[in-house]
C-alpha cells in the first residue's frame, strides 16, 4: 500500500466534497452538479479505502460494485448500501451532459 496515492485520491474527494457543500446552500443550487460531485466524492473515498487494504480498484464509478467490495473488508459498510448510498451511481455519468435522448442532432 502506498500511502501518497491513498492520500492523493482522499485530496480529490474532499475537493468534490468542497464544490458541492457551498452550492446546495445557494439559493438556487445546481443540484444536478452537487450530485455529480457527491457521487464522485463517496468513489473516490470509497477508493481510497479499498487502496489502503491493497485491493486493486475497478475502473468503475458503480457504487454497489465498490460497496462490495469494501463489505468484503469491513461489514461496516452495510451501513452505506442500508442507506442506498449506490444510488448516487447515477449522477457519475448522467448528470454531466445535456439529455440527448430528447434533443435534436445538431452539427457545428
Amino acid at each position: 500500500m502506498n500511502d501518497d496515492i491513498v492520500k492523493q485520491w482522499i485530496l480529490k474527494a474532499e475537493r468534490d466534497l468542497k464544490i458541492a457543500k457551498p452550492e446546495i446552500k445557494t439559493g438556487n443550487p445546481a443540484t444536478d452538479m452537487v450530485c455529480f460531485h457527491m457521487q464522485q466524492c463517496a468513489e473516490k473515498y470509497l477508493k481510497a479505502y479499498l487502496i489502503f487494504n491493497g485491493v486493486e480498484i475497478r475502473k468503475t464509478h458503480n457504487l454497489t460494485l465498490i460497496l462490495e467490495q469494501c463489505m468484503r473488508i469491513d461489514v461496516e459498510f452495510q451501513f452505506l448500501q442500508k442507506k442506498q448510498a449506490d444510488k448516487l451511481t447515477d449522477y457519475a455519468i448522467d448528470t454531466r451532459y445535456p439529455d440527448t435522448a430528447n434533443s435534436r442532432n445538431f452539427s457545428f
